[in-house]
């Protein structure tokens, strides 16, 4: 029987759930329609010969601005950042105009659908008086819900009691709630302490928001997931010591997942003294050495980090060149997770394998997405990245799709990056190019959607 595909990348190493194969994946119809040693039809094809063929990533993280902040990032430069890193879903929410309700989240689809440039979820914020809300947010197609346990960007934070009534109410729809951890009580005590002292320089960044503050806070909330039986995500765990304990309380039987983002295994908590505003993000950054560094690869190996977002919260060089106290937090980051990842398997700190899991089929599962998306398999969507290993760049801000235009990263040659992005069979970035159209991105109703 003949056989007529849409787009064939060949002869590439594909990375699957089982193993890495050398084979033809064929693509028909947006679907991954055949994967095979054997040659068939195709109206067009992509030589891989030499390169690697993975799943695209799915960025569980990411705050793209609008509508409120634009002049930091835009759904349409975020979405084409993200299609410039290999990134094919996104889960966005932004801090600052926050959906809270049914109809800010009808709002915020309308706004957002016909600008981005690959498919993306939502997230809801919790906030102190919207505990009705949830259940109708999870049913008309949120992904999860997001929870501070202390105020930051302008979110209030939940005290104890908040946090545990809140998880009961997630839990009673099998909901999911990313948390970001720090105590409020360390967080505010330690800035009232600092502005007393004689301490002005950078440093005072992680000694406000120091790792102190995030255990206590991990903890509080490992103990109400296990209380509760709530879903719960550890969003951007800093620290090996932040990981142990939230994995005490996963030992111990809490549901909970482990975030971390690429931050915090390439950046050093020193550099905030010279660099001060372009390295502002919470939880600071703390590798203070090689040792720890090099832990932090090993939990990641060992499963103890399950997943790994961006966090991507950029701002402009003018936003980031305020005093510490001023400067807004956040990072670049959608654009470069891949980059770095495959960096890291060429300095063998992880296998190509464990970059697709942690990057892709988890996040998948933990957004109910797989296994449409996640995975390469026959069947699935075709959100494939064509990457070479050996290809060297060096980051340069000014080349970003980011608004940020730099990136934390500035003048590091990194070896490794995506050659082709191709989402649901459409090839969305080739070569340096993000070919992809606002609007062409799909919106991606949650698990708890109930029409599905």
């Amino acid at each position: 029987m003949r056989m007529d595909f849409d787009l064939c990348i060949a002869d590439g190493y594909i990375v699957l759930d089982i193993g890495i194969i050398k084979a033809n994946l064929y693509i028909k119809n947006n679907i991954i329609a055949k994967i095979s040693q054997f040659e068939y039809k195709s109206k067009s094809i992509i030589n891989a010969k030499n390169k690697y063929v993975i799943p695209g990533l799915i960025d569980g993280h990411v705050h793209f601005m609008d509508p409120s902040e634009i002049d930091r990032e835009d759904f349409i430069t975020g979405s084409s950042a993200a299609a410039a890193g290999g990134v094919t879903t996104v889960i966005e929410h932004t801090h600052s105009s926050p959906i809270r309700n049914l109809k800010e989240f009808k709002s915020k689809l309308s706004y957002v659908s016909q600008k981005s440039v690959v498919d993306f979820g939502l997230t809801a914020h919790i906030w102190g008086d919207n505990i009705e809300d949830l259940e109708e947010l999870w049913k008309n197609g949120i992904t999860m819900f997001k929870l501070f346990t202390t105020t930051t960007h302008g979110v209030p934070g939940m005290n104890n009691f908040q946090i545990k009534e809140f998880f009961k109410k997630i839990n009673s729809f099998n909901g999911l709630v990313l948390c970001h951890c720090e105590d409020d009580s360390i967080v505010n005590g330690e800035l009232e302490k600092l502005r007393r002292s004689e301490i002005k320089g950078n440093e005072i960044l992680y000694l406000w928001r120091n790792k102190e503050a995030e255990i206590i806070a991990v903890n509080t909330v490992g103990l109400l997931a296990k209380l509760t039986g709530v879903k719960a995500i550890i969003a951007h765990a800093s620290h090996p010591d932040v990981i142990e304990i939230a994995n005490e309380w996963k030992n111990k039987g809490a549901n909970l997942w482990i975030e971390s983002c690429p931050q915090y295994f390439y950046l050093f908590e020193n550099e905030v003294i010279e660099k001060g505003g372009f390295r502002k993000f919470t939880p600071p950054t703390r590798i203070t050495s090689q040792y720890e560094k090099s832990m932090m690869w090993k939990l990641l190996n060992e499963n103890k980090i399950t997943h790994i977002s961006s966090d991507h919260a950029p701002s402009t060089k003018l936003h980031k060149s305020k005093t510490i106290m001023e400067a807004p937090f956040g990072l670049p980051g959608v654009e470069t997770t891949l980059r770095l990842m495959l960096h890291a398997v060429n300095e063998g700190w992880i296998s190509i394998k464990k970059l697709v899991e942690v990057t892709s089929t988890t996040p998948a599962k933990i957004y109910g997405l797989y296994p449409k998306k996640g995975a390469i398999k026959e069947g699935a969507d075709a959100d494939v990245v064509v990457v070479d290993l050996q290809a060297e760049e060096v980051i340069e801000g000014d080349k970003l799709y980011t608004k940020a235009k730099w990136s934390p990263y500035e003048g590091i040659k990194l070896k490794g990056k995506p050659l082709y992005v191709i989402s649901r069979g459409e090839i969305i970035y080739e070569e340096g190019k993000v070919l992809g159209k606002p609007g062409r991105g799909k919106f991606l109703p949650g698990p708890g959607f109930a029409n599905q």
